[in-house]
């Protein structure tokens, strides 16, 4: 993460003189209100756990969490996450040429960074340390479930089961060989560097939650919502909050188990 900010430093770059950066100006690194989420998920800033019994636990690594809106703060001094809608994230901005470094969703990259004129790589987002094992590729995904009032629920259950399995086993693959490994890569650099985010994704406990209760949102995308300074405080206002709701949810999961 040192090395992104240490290369992004000094990038940014008031091209039209105005004193107000636009989507004119250049920039060293650009992302977006999800991606946020991302970010903080892939440098170890998760927030909600299993247990050993596997319940749904509270569960900050305070130094670490604050160590990572400090890194993000300075990150963000050398660039934007302002442009574009909210899953867009300056992607025309870079698609343009005036961004260094941008952090998107792949089908972001597919439906309109690549139909830019501009020669573009792929990378993993950055390790948190040098002490960090692996890389790590966050995305959404949300908890679903067929509602109790079904008719023939173990055979809509059954469907449902093999559509999941087959999609896991025949499309997924696809999406990563023929998609982003095929068409998004020009080189062979980037189809090695899409095999390593492939092998390394996952879904935020965290974020899959907090689809279901609105009071785990400002913990998932703390560094949209919480600056340097204020996330001791922050954390320990929302650790009753998520405490509650946790075990509300901890709650809900055993009755249907019944």
């Amino acid at each position: 993460m040192d090395d992104l900010i240490a290369m992004t430093d000094g990038v940014n770059q008031d091209l039209n003189g105005d004193g107000k950066m636009t989507e004119e100006d250049q920039y060293g690194f650009l992302t977006q209100y999800y991606s946020e989420m991302c970010i903080q998920s892939n440098l170890g800033g998760s927030m909600i756990t299993k247990d050993e019994n596997g319940r749904l636990a509270f569960s900050a690594d305070q130094e670490r969490v604050v160590s990572i809106v400090d890194q993000y703060a300075k990150l963000i001094e050398n660039g934007s996450d302002t442009f574009g809608a909210t899953n867009e994230g300056g992607a025309e901005v870079f698609g343009r040429g005036h961004s260094l470094f941008s952090y998107l969703e792949a089908r972001i990259v597919y439906s309109k960074v690549r139909s830019y004129d501009v020669n573009f790589g792929i990378l993993p987002f950055p390790k948190y340390n040098e002490d960090q094992q692996e890389y790590s590729a966050a995305g959404y995904d949300i908890y679903w479930a067929i509602p109790l009032t079904t008719l023939n629920a173990d055979a809509t259950g059954t469907v449902v089961c093999a559509m999941s399995c087959y999609n896991y086993n025949q499309i997924v693959p696809l999406v990563w060989e023929v998609i982003l490994g095929g068409k998004l890569s020009d080189m062979p650099d980037d189809a090695d560097m899409f095999r390593i985010m492939r092998d390394v994704q996952y879904v935020d406990l965290g974020y899959a939650c907090s689809m279901m209760k609105s009071e785990l949102q400002d913990l998932v995308f703390l560094l949209y919502s919480t600056k340097p300074g204020q996330v001791a405080s922050t954390l320990k206002k929302q650790e009753r909050v998520a405490n509650k709701v946790l075990e509300n949810l901890n709650k809900t999961f055993d009755s249907l188990g019944k």
